[in-house]
């Protein structure tokens, strides 16, 4: 279970490889675009549960690269639970 707001990383790469550099700046892009959809759909919500499919479908990103990033961040294996606390203390 991951608190709202939620942040998701990259793992760094300091390399000279030109396609890894390239695929790095991707998931870069793509981590900052997982992250705002997630935290726009979290602001009044108390708890969701959000399915890798889903969150493809909604931002356009490969499945794939979305449980990549978000399994690192304590998803399991089709989806990740997001809880705000801010919500779930009053409710």
């Amino acid at each position: 279970m991951v608190t709202y707001p939620i942040s998701v990383h990259v793992k760094p790469y300091n390399g000279k490889n030109r396609k890894r550099i390239s695929e790095f700046h991707q998931e870069i892009e793509a981590a900052k675009k997982i992250a705002d959809h997630i935290n726009s759909q979290m602001e009044n919500l108390a708890s969701h549960i959000f399915t890798y499919s889903q969150i493809s479908i909604d931002t356009g990103l490969n499945r794939d690269i979305i449980r990549k990033l978000l399994f690192a961040l304590d998803g399991g294996h089709n989806g990740i639970t997001v809880i705000n606390p801010k919500l779930s203390q009053t409710k």
